[in-house]
């Protein structure tokens, strides 16, 4: 099934730990409009979208790109910017365990100073 935009908004601000209030501050939008837009009431417009997809990081055309896909499970939005660049699958398995290094050693350093 693909996402409708409001889904890969959600989705994002999710993974990003984003309140609905914290991305409308970082896009100059009302949580009601946040809410609105990921729940498919209301439309998003282009600018709107440029802001957004600036918001986590990526262009426009690299956000919109994730309408056009099918559901992604377990991809990071690590994962997901690179896919968004067209790497191929031992690329972006790859990126993934470097990702999953990282982590690791980001939480052994938290066990080490605390």
């Amino acid at each position: 099934m693909k996402k409708t935009i409001g889904n890969i908004i959600a989705s994002f601000r999710k993974e990003y730990n984003l309140t609905q209030i914290e991305l409308g501050e970082k896009v100059g939008l009302s949580r009601v409009i946040i809410t609105k837009i990921e729940t498919g009431q209301r439309a998003v417009s282009l600018d709107e979208a440029k802001d957004i997809a600036r918001a986590f990081g990526m262009d426009l055309n690299s956000f919109l790109e994730f309408t056009n896909r099918e559901d992604d499970v377990d991809e990071t939005p690590f994962v997901k910017a690179f896919k968004a660049k067209k790497l191929d699958d031992i690329d972006l398995d790859e990126i993934l365990q470097i990702e999953h290094l990282v982590d690791a050693l980001n939480v052994q350093e938290l066990i080490y100073t605390n």
